[in-house]
């Protein structure tokens, strides 16, 4: 049955609409973009600086997607939908995007800890032997599961060649930029 589903035509549809499908809803006539739930994003966020969460009530090295229950504090949580337990029924989750998710991304003190931490991922690729480019390559791995395009790849290794930018703080404003944008949020 999984078989039958992955290899159908309707799900193998792409998200962007054309001009006969623009203003369908509701028949499947494309893929609708949707955002990763706050407990991926935040596992994502996790995976891609290299440091972990901690949650209080739960083992060292638990994730997100672990949490048994909505009770335990997490802003980003919160800000990205998690059910509201004080609601009925309990279990409703918020999939609507909105400002203040984007602001916490660009503004949140605890993420940008996590990207400019010296035991991060950001500060490991800066210290390594790898080229520019090649951290740009990394990092567009990382954070979108495929390669740059060549101008995303220019781009990317101009960072590294301002002189008044060190080769960390490059790293970090491009891990910082690839993770603000809708290609990470949302499923394509």
């Amino acid at each position: 049955m999984i078989r039958t589903i992955c290899t159908s035509y309707v799900y193998g549809l792409a998200s962007l609409p054309n001009e006969r499908n623009v203003g369908d809803r509701q028949n499947y006539s494309r893929h609708y973009r949707t955002r990763l739930r706050g407990e991926v994003l935040l596992d994502a966020v996790s995976d891609i600086t290299g440091m972990g969460e901690t949650f209080t009530a739960m083992p060292a090295g638990s994730r997100a997607n672990q949490l048994w229950t909505t009770r335990v504090q997490s802003v980003f949580l919160d800000t990205f939908g998690r059910p509201n337990p004080n609601q009925d029924p309990p279990c409703e989750r918020t999939s609507d995007t909105t400002v203040t998710q984007t602001l916490h991304l660009m503004n949140a003190p605890q993420l940008h800890q996590r990207v400019t931490a010296d035991s991060g991922r950001a500060a490991k690729l800066a210290a390594s032997d790898l080229s520019p480019k090649k951290i740009v390559e990394q990092l567009y791995l990382l954070i979108y599961s495929r390669l740059p395009s060549s101008e995303e790849r220019e781009i990317g290794s101009r960072l590294f060649a301002e002189k008044q930018t060190s080769r960390r703080q490059a790293t970090e404003d491009l891990m910082w930029a690839l993770m603000n944008t809708p290609e990470f949020m949302f499923k394509d």
